[in-house]
């Protein structure tokens, strides 16, 4: 079995957030944004995971503990850059590197390990996860060639008329093989709208070099959503709190009216307990069969 390296990239920022507060160390269901993206990668079989701090790294370093190794972006110059101050650790490494952004905390374990998959069984150079959007604004543009093979990505700053109206959006989710990784990876360069070195970059890189890139797209946009903003936050707690919910109906809880309870993701409910309207559960909260709530 290949060994896997996971990169989680938590070094923005987060302006949009207006905050004093790391962007993800912000919380929904009761859990900061960077503990969700963990505990996902936590459940695939990794020799090392790595987390990539930069704003406020030292909040972030000690709220990470011993889970993953912190690794710091002194300087933010992009997501290629971001990449490579784990790949400094890396210089032998041989296998697979997953990336991953820390703002995503509503992707999937089984999505995680689907896309892994995908790039072993089919040996690409990269595997890619997607997905469709009505309103594919702010998201990187998926561009293919005309027999369908991926292009490039093209960040939303960067599109021309075209790729502006491309509904394929990348999802800030990779798997590459570790070799190709490091020779793509050195050849990105900042000439773009925000003058950043950009991952996606390493993408056209790969396909110039007649490297296979395949996507995995992802038929719940949920699993994508990022967080930029409080909206965001708002929603992807609207979308979180959903499944978390549903999970609990489907393991035999009886929850009178979903839109106005709000269960936190480490709480506990055994079955056949009844949960009434307003409820509000937090924390690590433990509750056993046959209650009333």
């Amino acid at each position: 079995m290949r060994k896997l390296v996971a990169i989680i990239l938590a070094a923005g920022q987060g302006k949009r957030m207006q905050s004093t507060i790391p962007k993800v160390l912000h919380t929904l269901c009761g859990e900061a944004m960077i503990d969700h993206v963990l505990e996902t990668v936590l459940q695939v079989d990794t020799a090392k995971i790595y987390v990539v701090t930069g704003t406020k790294e030292r909040e972030v370093r000690t709220h990470v503990k011993n889970k993953a190794i912190c690794v710091t972006q002194r300087n933010r110059l992009g997501t290629a850059h971001a990449v490579k101050q784990a790949l400094k650790h890396l210089t032998s490494f041989k296998g697979d590197v997953l990336v991953i952004n820390g703002d995503m905390p509503l992707v999937k374990a089984e999505t995680i390990k689907k896309i892994i998959n995908r790039r072993r069984a089919h040996h690409t150079a990269a595997t890619i996860l997607t997905t469709e959007l009505d309103d594919p604004f702010g998201y990187g543009r998926v561009v293919r060639n005309r027999d369908g093979t991926v292009r490039k990505i093209v960040e939303e700053r960067d599109t021309n008329s075209y790729e502006v109206e491309i509904r394929e959006v990348n999802a800030g989710t990779y798997c590459f093989d570790a070799r190709l990784l490091f020779e793509a990876i050195r050849k990105v360069n900042n000439k773009n709208a925000q003058g950043e070195y950009y991952l996606t970059d390493v993408i056209e890189i790969l396909s110039e070099k007649e490297h296979e890139v395949e996507t995995l797209m992802v038929p719940d946009w949920t699993e994508m959503i990022g967080i930029n903003s409080r909206k965001d936050l708002a929603i992807a707690e609207r979308f979180l709190k959903k499944r978390v919910l549903n999970e609990l109906m489907e393991s035999g809880v009886t929850i009178v009216d979903p839109d106005t309870t709000y269960v936190h993701k480490q709480v506990k409910v055994g079955v056949d307990t009844v949960i009434y309207p307003f409820t509000l559960l937090t924390g690590k909260t433990n509750v056993g069969s046959l209650c009333q709530i």
